[in-house]
């Protein structure tokens, strides 16, 4: 009987050991991840974001966003940009097809947004960094509005007007047969450099206009709630009415006219300078 089990239970042995390799023919070595039948990740080749206006400043129809993307270290060259007209609700929706052999992931890459309208510009006080360093291939932009050239000179004519009290005071008046004139002026470094007009027409009642002068030219008009100002070349670059509206080329032009009457009459009143 022992003669007979030895044989049979030599067999099973063999007959495991045979089919156990059968078996591990067909794993995976040890400590190697079994193959997958997922596709490969696609590298990205499109930014998207958001462009939001921190101050809600309403928009005109032709207000246009443009979008760049760009090497920090080189930000003349864009390797998107697009340019979008924008409207409605906030925030404005953006996307950037871009090539991605041209990234280096040792380089700095940014988001640029600038909205134009009008006069108006909107710029972003952050840097929005993408792709590299961490970065991913979404973004969220803030822009700031920026003072329009008008809005820029309307302050520093504010600014002439109060610095007048330091200044050197001039004064002068006539009289014609239909209105009487008063003025007092206020001298920089032997330049008019602000002016105001009085003139009383009698029953038709009395007016106040001041002037800003700069590098011996009119920079500026107040006139009860009107403010004019004009550039380096006699462009009006602000004109306001005090109503939500602006003067005509005519009444623009009449009043630049009288701010170089005014700026002659009081320069001639300007004491020559002493001699030492």
């Amino acid at each position: 009987m022992r003669k007979l089990l030895a044989p049979t239970l030599l067999g099973l042995i063999v007959l495991g050991g045979c089919q156990s390799g059968e078996q591990n023919a067909g794993a995976p070595p040890a400590g190697t991840a079994p193959a997958s039948g997922a596709p490969p990740v696609q590298q990205a080749t499109a930014i998207s974001g958001t462009v939001t206006l921190r101050d809600q400043i309403p928009l005109s129809a032709e207000a246009k966003l443009t979008t760049r993307l760009v090497d920090l270290a080189q930000p003349e060259v864009a390797l998107a940009e697009k340019v979008q007209a924008v409207g409605g609700v906030q925030p404005f929706q953006f996307v950037l097809d871009f090539d991605p052999g041209k990234i280096d992931p040792k380089r700095t890459y940014v988001v640029e947004a600038i909205l134009v309208d009008g006069e108006r510009r909107f710029l972003p006080a952050l840097n929005s960094p993408v792709l590299t360093g961490g970065n991913g291939v979404t973004t969220q932009v803030v822009l700031n509005a920026e003072a329009t050239p008008g809005e820029k000179l309307k302050e520093e004519i504010g600014k002439i007007r109060t610095n007048s009290g330091g200044m050197r005071r001039i004064e002068g008046s006539y009289l014609n047969d239909q209105v009487s004139v008063a003025w007092d002026a206020f001298v920089e470094d032997g330049h008019v450099r602000f002016a105001r007009v009085i003139t009383d027409r009698g029953e038709a009642g009395r007016s106040t206009v001041q002037y800003a002068f700069k590098d011996d030219r009119p920079l500026g008009v107040i006139s009860g709630s009107t403010r004019l100002g004009w550039d380096e070349g006699g462009t009006a670059i602000l004109n306001e009415d005090g109503k939500g509206g602006r003067l005509d080329d005519g009444a623009v032009k009449a009043f630049q006219e009288e701010a170089v009457k005014a700026l002659k009459m009081a320069q001639e009143k300007v004491p020559a300078p002493k001699r030492r």
